[in-house]
């Protein structure tokens, strides 16, 4: 028996897939799913099982992440002339773990200015 699928086309020429040993039809002219499943050379098959590893990791990562506990949340409020982030910083950096807070007096004045409001 031939490793080529024994479906003739509409226009009398062989189709010229491979088959799996013992098997007449490639996976494409087999006739249900389990002829198709079975039909696949062993390289077919072997990337069937990768995109089936991957949509079951893809899924599984999902469900995890939906019933992950959420990150914790940091709030940085700052006050002064210069961002936190730059070296002898003169001015006041707060880290309030999770509990937002009112903004310091110094803040809300810089706030003002900045807006052109008056005091």
């Amino acid at each position: 028996m031939s490793n080529t699928c024994q479906f003739v086309k509409k226009d009398g020429e062989r189709c010229k897939r491979s088959v799996a040993e013992g098997k007449p039809l490639c996976w494409q002219h087999a006739i249900g799913i389990r002829d198709k499943w079975y039909s696949r050379t062993p390289t077919q098959a072997f990337f069937s099982w990768i995109g089936i590893v991957g949509v079951l990791a893809t899924f599984g990562f999902g469900i995890y992440s939906v019933f992950q506990k959420p990150a914790s949340v940091v709030h940085v409020q700052s006050s002064g002339d210069q961002s936190p982030n730059i070296v002898d910083n003169n001015g006041e950096v707060k880290i309030n773990n999770g509990q937002p807070t009112q903004p310091t007096q110094p803040a809300q004045e810089q706030k003002n200015k900045k807006s052109g409001a008056k005091q």
